[in-house]
């Protein structure tokens, strides 16, 4: 099998409402990989705010309005991609839903946040993602791992189940190749060349425009 010609992003596939099926199941993959990026995020803006603990069921809703906010800026053309880092717009909303949760709680904000609400009135939708594009240590971790797993859902139908099962298991889930091998009854050797073609071929997508740009520090 050979890699599509123009191998879609997980944000090109959730920009094109025509494929309704694709575009379904491109939310519920975005949703897995970038789920970490997203909850890095909220816990940071929330300790801007002075909150460093917060249960699981509160991340998850600020979470959830970030993916309805998602939703309607890609069905809306706020978002365009190759004008903006990603990061940077994912942030904004992120931060801007925290707010809104602190806020629906009747939680005064400190100085800091307000005056930062109060510089993105008067900033362009451009300049405000703009501002947001730095990430922190973790998030930016947590990023770099989200893109990885954003080209490999790209790359994926291009390799056989198997050479998919050797690159996952030994790089994505960490088991040890030997009980890799075991599993998949399959030499080392065969795991060892499997693994490398993939990750030469990412290494590759990563030159790629948008990917390029993302990973930029």
């Amino acid at each position: 099998m050979n890699c599509p010609d123009t191998p879609r992003t997980v944000i090109d596939k959730l920009l094109d409402h025509n494929e309704r099926s694709v575009w379904e199941r491109s939310w519920r993959i975005f949703y897995d990989i970038y789920y970490a990026v997203m909850v890095a995020m909220t816990k940071n803006s929330l300790a801007k705010i002075g909150i460093h603990n917060i249960n699981e069921n509160d991340a998850n809703e600020i979470i959830s309005n970030v993916f309805v906010s998602l939703l309607e800026a890609f069905e809306n053309g706020k978002y365009i991609k190759g004008k903006h880092r990603f990061r940077g717009f994912l942030k904004r909303i992120v931060f801007c839903r925290t707010i809104d949760f602190i806020r629906a709680r009747n939680k005064k904000l400190p100085t800091e946040a307000q005056e930062m609400l109060e510089r993105m009135d008067k900033l362009d939708e451009g300049s405000i993602i703009e501002a947001f594009k730095e990430l922190e240590s973790n998030e930016y971790k947590a990023y770099k791992y989200s893109l990885i797993l954003d080209i490999w859902e790209n790359i994926r139908p291009a390799y056989s189940p198997q050479s998919c099962l050797a690159f996952e298991m030994t790089k994505l889930e960490g088991i040890p190749v030997n009980e890799v091998c075991k599993k998949l009854q399959i030499t080392r050797e065969k795991v060892d060349k499997s693994v490398h073609r993939i990750i030469k071929k990412i290494k590759e997508e990563r030159n790629n425009e948008f990917y390029k740009r993302e990973f930029e520090k």
